[in-house]
């Protein structure tokens, strides 16, 4: 009977669980932010709850560290509700932010001791499943191989490979988020994993990290307005195809805030800034030099005088832009390009222009479809070539350690039989060494039964001797007083 009240906990938790599945919070907010520091607008959003379970709790990322302050609101399940938010930014922001909205709800477990299942599916949609679990205090989690390669689960608590087909089980014993990654495969999201572990009996809110959802905001918080002089000091220049020539441009600060985010930016790739992205406190001045470096490729394109513009962007500045004049003199292209000066200039040029090129940057990072790491090379492949290589260079190592597994299983082996040898060996010595003793004792002792035979066949024969002796010498006394008489 406590078996089927058991079953139908179970089954009415897997039924909870697929509903929660389907649950959808969709974020409806305004997703352009502009204004000024220290100015507070009032913004609002609605959040449709389509679950069959209420949410609260809701965190927006770091967006409080920008000046967001967001009601502690509840949203009952299958329903919508609009909360309002403000925005005072206290610093000068602009870019693309990515927050996560988490938010938290009842979990409804077992009470009574319960083995959950997590299985690690094959393929790269697959992985951990399910990766987020809730359990109580005193539950076991069991993960099973179900792939051909062995993987693993990592976590503060365990380290363990699980070859294919089998399962590693363990017990939590205390309450925490406990987080688990197959170190194999740590690039991919499928191969993480969350068990949430409450207490026995208690009814807590839980967060389940695969229902949160991202919302992207452009921000612009610049500061109150100023004034700036821009100057290019040097508007004209005679560059050869091969050459390179130096100018300046000089920026001041003439008004009553700090200038933000000061970029310098031109039409062309023939022009370079040794300095960007600045600021300028007020009555401040910067003077940047800038480079003229002409890439040209064809005859047809020297002799002749080229318009190139200057521009000066800010977050809280006007923008301007200046004009000056590059001149290329006639120049045999074809002929040039047989010198090394010519080519080694061009590359100079051309890396001044494209400073991430892997010829012009061997050392930068390995980008793999958005995910970065340290390296010497960009490896230009996706998340699914990616996979394949680990999962064959993983089956590589699952080979190896079945390879292992053998020899070690006839390491084992002939070890066992080495032992037994070794043991009938001694059991053989010590039964020979006890025959020999015991022969030595049977010898001995017919040894001493024979001398004491001896002995005692001696006194016995020297005793029947002496009586007869004894006795003869009787005989003859008697008789001769027998002849007296």
């Amino acid at each position: 009977m406590k078996s089927k009240y058991l079953l139908l906990i179970i089954i009415l938790f897997l039924i909870n669980t697929l509903m929660a599945s389907s649950v959808s919070i969709i974020p409806n907010p305004i997703n352009n932010i502009s204004q000024r520091v220290g100015e507070v607008k009032t913004y609002s959003m609605t959040i449709n709850n389509s679950g069959d379970f209420d949410v609260s709790d809701f965190t927006f990322g770091n967006l409080t560290s920008l000046g967001f302050v967001f009601q502690n609101a509840t949203t009952f399940k299958n329903s919508t509700k609009t909360i309002n938010f403000t925005v005072n930014p206290t610093t000068s922001f602009s870019g693309t932010r990515i927050e996560k909205i988490e938010f938290k709800f009842l979990a409804d477990i077992p009470i009574v001791v319960t083995t959950y299942p997590i299985n690690i599916s094959p393929g790269q949609n697959g992985g951990f499943s399910p990766n987020y679990i809730t359990v109580r205090a005193g539950d076991t989690v069991t993960w099973t191989n179900k792939d051909t390669v062995f993987h693993n689960v990592f976590s503060s608590q365990f380290n363990q490979n699980i070859n294919p087909n089998e399962t590693f089980s363990y017990t939590f014993g205390s309450t925490g988020i406990f987080s688990y990654v197959d170190q194999g495969y740590n690039q991919f999201n499928a191969y993480h994993g969350t068990v949430e572990v409450i207490s026995r009996t208690s009814q807590e809110k839980v967060h389940n990290p695969n229902y949160d959802f991202n919302w992207n905001l452009d921000l612009n918080f610049f500061l109150n307005p100023t004034n700036i002089t821009f100057e290019v000091l040097d508007t004209s220049f005679d560059v050869f195809a091969t050459g390179s020539s130096d100018g300046l441009i000089r920026i001041k600060n003439v008004g009553s805030n700090r200038a933000e985010r000061i970029n310098l930016t031109a039409n062309s790739n023939w022009i370079s800034f040794e300095e960007n992205n600045f600021n300028l406190e007020p009555n401040e001045q910067n003077i940047i030099t800038y480079t003229v470096s002409p890439l040209i490729f064809s005859t047809n394109e020297t002799n002749k005088t080229y318009t190139i513009n200057i521009s000066i962007i800010g977050s809280n500045i006007q923008s301007d832009s200046k004009q000056i004049l590059v001149f290329v003199p006639f120049t045999e292209i074809f002929q040039d390009t047989q010198s090394a000066e010519f080519v080694f200039s061009l590359l100079d040029k051309f890396c001044k222009a494209n400073p991430n090129n892997l010829f012009c940057n061997p050392n930068r990072n390995i980008t793999t479809s958005g995910n970065t790491t340290e390296g010497n090379f960009t490896l230009n492949m996706t998340s699914g070539d990616l996979f394949e290589f680990l999962r064959r260079f993983s089956n590589i190592e699952t080979t190896s350690i079945r390879q292992e597994n053998k020899l070690s299983s006839l390491t084992d082996n002939y070890n066992t039989k080495l032992l037994n040898i070794e043991n009938n060996a001694t059991a053989s010595y010590n039964k020979q060494f006890e025959n020999e003793s015991l022969a030595r004792r049977n010898s001995n002792l017919r040894w001493i039964s024979g001398v004491v035979f001896v002995i005692c066949g001696c006194i016995i024969f020297g005793f029947w001797k002496y009586r007869r002796v004894k006795r003869k010498i009787g005989f003859k006394e008697g008789a001769y007083e027998y002849r007296t008489n």
